[in-house]
């Protein structure tokens, strides 16, 4: 009769059978390729864990994304998913009005200091700019026009290294004060009046 102390025997018998029989596996095999499927899976992990480092946490991508084909269609979809989240949570958070504040608004008129505040404030056109947290406001001006004495015409038909010879890159975009603005127009007209210079110019191939 089989006892109850034989049959945990067998059953630890059993079970040193089989670690035998993985460590005989594990020898054999010591030198062949590893899981190709496990190493591509760690691959993946890793990839996954670069790209969000990079774009942020809450990137919509998945490992399986980076498994199978991409699809363009399914992505823009994730992704309008996600941002109308993050609008429908930023209208959550936005304060509401109960009305009476417009209706004070309203009734009250303006001061003549007000006015004369919001005018001088609002003088030439000007838009906001941020600095790290802070918003600052700084005003656009109007340059003068300088074509730097050139046609539309030997601007299209001339390579890039003739123009920078006529007139260098950081001279065209630098920032300069509205009168030495008028002052390099002026100096450019007379330059453009040596004809013979500028044909000596834009007829040199500089190479490239």
């Amino acid at each position: 009769m089989v006892t109850l102390d034989d049959l945990r025997e067998i059953e630890e018998d059993e079970k040193d059978l089989d670690r035998q029989r993985d460590f005989e596996h594990k020898y054999n095999f010591r030198f062949e390729e590893p899981d190709q499927e496990f190493v591509r899976s760690i691959n993946h992990k890793k990839k996954l864990e670069r790209l969000k480092k990079m774009a942020g946490d809450d990137i919509p991508i998945s490992i399986d994304d980076l498994e199978g084909d991409f699809d363009p269609k399914e992505y823009d979809m994730r992704m309008q998913i996600d941002d109308g989240a993050s609008d429908s949570s930023d209208y959550d958070n936005f304060p509401i009005s109960t009305g009476n504040d417009e209706a004070e608004d309203l009734d009250e008129p303006a001061t003549a200091e007000q006015n004369g505040a919001v005018k001088q404030n609002g003088e030439g056109t000007s838009a906001r700019a941020k600095e790290g947290d802070n918003l600052t406001r700084f005003k656009y001006r109007q340059v003068v026009p300088n074509d730097f004495g050139l046609s539309v015409g030997e601007i299209l038909s001339a390579d890039d290294r003739q123009l920078n010879a006529w007139a260098s890159l950081k001279k065209a975009t630098g920032y300069r004060s509205e009168h030495e603005e008028i002052v390099e127009k002026k100096r450019y007209e007379k330059k453009a009046a040596d004809l013979k210079k500028k044909e000596k110019i834009f007829s040199t191939d500089f190479g490239g």
